[in-house]
């Protein structure tokens, strides 16, 4: 991708000042090109990350267990919580995306995300 496309698809994160759930990560900039959104589109699929829970995100490094936690802000968590809910959560979306091969796929996967390993569904995806 040319840089200014790759400037353009990302100026949206910068405009926000950061704090925010990305639906479609800002490092799939290319793939988000590709299967034609804007930038602006990409601005209104967020959510602040203190409102962002992950649930029921399969462990990694521990098969058949789940984990749980907020959205990671670099801060200490509670007992009980995993910072690797988010990081794991986030693999799981990257890699949901990165099969689309439609702008209404990759819509649909990110709702389907959103229902599966997130508190509050869909319903706590930004407007789009």
């Amino acid at each position: 991708m040319p840089l200014a496309a790759a400037q353009s698809m990302t100026s949206w994160l910068v405009i926000s000042g950061g704090g925010a759930h990305e639906w479609f990560p800002v490092s799939m900039a290319a793939k988000a090109k590709e299967l034609g959104f804007s930038a602006q589109e990409l601005k209104g699929m967020t959510t602040p990350t203190k409102d962002v829970w992950f649930q029921n995100v399969p462990d990694p490094k521990n098969p058949g267990q789940t984990l749980q936690g907020p959205h990671s802000t670099g801060t200490a968590l509670p007992a009980g919580q995993s910072g690797r809910a988010s990081s794991a959560a986030h693999d799981i979306l990257i890699g949901k995306l990165d099969a689309a091969t439609t702008k209404r796929g990759a819509l649909v996967r990110i709702k389907n995300f959103a229902d599966r390993y997130t508190r509050g569904g869909r319903s706590s995806i930004g407007k789009f």
